[in-house]
């Protein structure tokens, strides 16, 4: 939607002669929706794992609002080896924006 911004400024009479000198003017913004990327937050971007042993990702979000038709596809690649994702719907969460003022 459209927003205006109100820019005031004022010397409060500190510089140069004849009192206070204001100015003033109003920046007008149009803000277009856009279809965003989605983005990923890792605690790190690398590991290092032990053969055989299994291991939990922690700290890591999956930042965005896709359109409501569709879904944020997570692909997770291995260099080396073979990575197995049991259940990969079990701590998923989604938290709506808050609504416009």
């Amino acid at each position: 939607g459209d927003a205006a911004i109100a820019i005031r400024v004022s010397d409060r009479g500190q510089s140069g002669l004849g009192g206070e000198q204001r100015s003033s003017a109003v920046l007008r913004v149009e803000v277009r929706g856009v279809e965003d990327a989605p983005y990923i937050i890792v605690s790190k971007e690398e590991l290092e794992l032990t053969e055989d042993t299994p291991y939990t990702f922690e700290d890591v979000f999956i930042l965005g609002t896709p359109d409501v038709d569709s879904q944020v596809v997570v692909t997770v690649t291995v260099q080396h080896g073979t990575l197995t994702v049991p259940d990969a719907t079990r701590d998923v969460w989604y938290m709506a924006p808050p609504p416009p003022a």
